[in-house]
């Protein structure tokens, strides 16, 4: 369930051709945040294959808020970004540029070993259950210092980089100074955006191994 306020302003809506232009926003505070949706355009509107244009911005979503209605484990802190260019047809993403990532507020930043596992899955294809599954016998959570991605979708084309950079090496999950910490390096840096939605998937499908 979601809960939350939502509100807008479209004074004025323009047709170009076959283009729907909306000049105005679309504000939601959900996840304890906000999101700003802008530049709406709805291509071949009465079309079967009409699409959705739109920008995003995110500003102070609270992660364990947005974990937890997700159930992808347990991850707290504060995030933000933009999603840019997203266009949506039949009501999938088909192209988009997406910038998320944590930012330091001064409230916790830990996350559990299931939303480690997710999200391992989620960047190798593999499961570190076994791993994770040690670990968990001596901490559930670790803490870190930043956590994101920055991605770029196209034609199923999906390039995927962390939120730090260090070498080849793209960093999803980097440590802090303080233990316990752990790091989450992205095994797969493109990737078909269909095979993306089967870990998805399968991240449903699957019962928590650890708790």
């Amino acid at each position: 369930p979601f809960s939350g306020t939502l509100t807008g302003s479209i004074p004025e809506v323009q047709s170009a051709a076959t283009t729907l232009k909306a000049n105005g926003e679309i504000h939601a505070e959900v996840f304890g945040g906000r999101v700003r949706v802008s530049k709406m355009e709805n291509e071949n509107p009465f079309s079967s294959l009409a699409a959705i244009r739109l920008d995003a911005a995110l500003a102070n979503i609270e992660l364990e808020q947005l974990s937890k209605t997700f159930a992808f484990g347990r991850i707290s802190g504060i995030l933000e970004g933009t999603v840019a260019d997203l266009i949506i047809t039949d009501g999938q993403p088909a192209q988009f540029g997406a910038d998320l990532h944590s930012v330091d507020r001064g409230v916790e930043q830990r996350i559990s070993v299931e939303a480690l596992n997710k999200i391992t899955v989620l960047s190798s294809g593999q499961s570190a259950g076994r791993l994770y599954s040690g670990l968990a016998g001596l901490f559930d959570s670790f803490r870190y210092s930043k956590l994101g991605f920055k991605a770029i979708l196209r034609n199923d084309r999906l390039v995927l980089r962390g939120v730090e950079t260090r070498g080849d090496q793209e960093y999803l999950v980097v440590g802090s100074l303080l233990p316990p910490t752990v790091n989450i390096v992205s095994h797969t840096q493109t990737i078909g955006f269909s095979e993306l939605l089967r870990r998805l998937e399968r991240i449903q499908a699957d019962s928590p191994k650890v708790q």
